[in-house]
């Protein structure tokens, strides 16, 4: 089995990680903004993806020219449900076979088919990669209206909270499918998108009116399975299948330590010893590097994600 992930262009190596990551993907290749794997994947776990717009399930490729004589002899009633529409992405080159005619020649290899642009059950999308064509099946197309839970429209409103989007993709990359604990969850940004996509929460923070905005925000995205505590993310005890956090940055951050590299480096210590793994946002006001050296980690992948002006961040996926 074949896959096509058309990416977001906004960030492409983190896009292509948290695809990765996630779907465990075996033999990736990234051509500009189009991730192509082989082997099984679980299908369901696609729609989680924040940084991809489109997963395709490949039915067959070939070069450009002989797209039409491909489609021609193509068994396509099996994948035929209901209606269908026919797109074409181009990624790199030039689109030699116009779309009419790719539409014409799926049209004539379905049983008496319907039409329909809008809302098809089935989806046709045509990938042009350079001299080859990929023909395939649409899996998913990515919907999330992220902004919709943009940090100032929550009810628990702090304005250090991460972007939605972002916070998805750490959940991802960290390949939880149970549960995810945050240490420093603030107003509850990561955990958030966590439960949002079915997944136990546990979150801690040292500030109880940080707990208080993240109950808030649960509690108006109807998240139920979220265990919110007062603690402190140095003395973090238990096991959980992934630690996901984005540390608090601000000088005016109230912790129980002065030094924020020394916070962080003990934090992700305790983090080492409670979880399958870790994925941890770190201010680029601090050597990462040797942050999560003093941890005792290493780091797997470092994403620079540009914030504003005055703050850039790197997205650690850590391994021990």
């Amino acid at each position: 089995m074949a896959y096509l992930f058309l990416l977001s262009k906004e960030n492409l190596p983190l896009a292509a990680d948290e695809a990765t990551r996630l779907l465990q993907l075996k033999r990736a290749r990234l051509v500009q903004n189009a991730l192509m794997a082989d082997g099984k994947i679980d299908e369901a776990l696609v729609k989680r993806l924040a940084y991809t717009r489109k997963a395709l399930r490949v039915l067959f490729s070939c070069e450009q020219r002989r797209l039409l004589e491909r489609i021609g002899n193509a068994d396509l009633q099996p994948h035929y449900q209901d209606s269908f529409s026919v797109r074409s992405e181009l990624v790199e080159g030039t689109q030699h076979v116009p779309l009419t005619a790719i539409a014409d020649a799926i049209y004539a290899r379905l049983e008496r088919p319907t039409v329909r642009l809008r809302d098809a059950q089935t989806r046709f999308v045509v990938v042009f990669i350079g001299k080859a064509a990929h023909c395939c099946l649409e899996l998913w197309s990515n919907a999330e209206r992220f902004r919709d839970r943009a940090a100032h429209k929550r009810p628990g409103m702090h304005p250090s909270s991460m972007d939605p989007r972002l916070a998805r993709a750490m959940v991802n990359l960290s390949g939880a499918t149970r549960e995810v604990c945050d240490p420093f969850c603030g107003a509850g940004s990561i955990l958030i998108e966590a439960g949002l996509m079915g997944l136990a929460c546990v979150g801690f923070d040292i500030s109880p009116k940080m707990i208080a905005l993240a109950n808030a925000n649960m509690d108006h995205y109807r998240i139920s399975m979220c265990t919110l505590s007062v603690g402190d993310a140095t003395r973090l005890r238990g096991w959980y299948e992934a630690v996901v956090t984005d540390v608090p940055y601000a000088r005016a951050t109230t912790t129980t330590h002065s030094d924020l590299a020394e916070l962080y480096s003990l934090a992700l210590g305790r983090a080492k010893g409670s979880a399958g793994s870790v994925v941890v946002c770190l201010p680029d006001s601090v050597d990462h590097r040797k942050v999560v050296r003093a941890a005792g980690l290493r780091i797997a992948s470092d994403h620079a994600v540009y914030v504003h002006r005055s703050l850039t961040k790197h997205v650690l996926v850590l391994t021990a």
